[in-house]
């Protein structure tokens, strides 16, 4: 099981979200503490941010 944690300004991004669409990214959330690489998953690319 793995731990989930989140910015704090992701979890205010989450607050402005209607309630339907809130659970649903909260239910993938919770999902990726015990399979972090679901079907369909890819590799995120980009740059760094230092």
């Amino acid at each position: 099981m793995y731990r989930i944690l989140l910015e704090r300004a992701a979890e205010k991004d989450l607050a402005r979200l209607s309630t339907g669409i809130h659970d649903r990214v909260i239910a993938a959330i919770r999902a990726l503490a015990t399979n972090p690489r679901p079907p369909g998953c890819r590799k995120l690319a980009g740059s760094k941010h230092d």
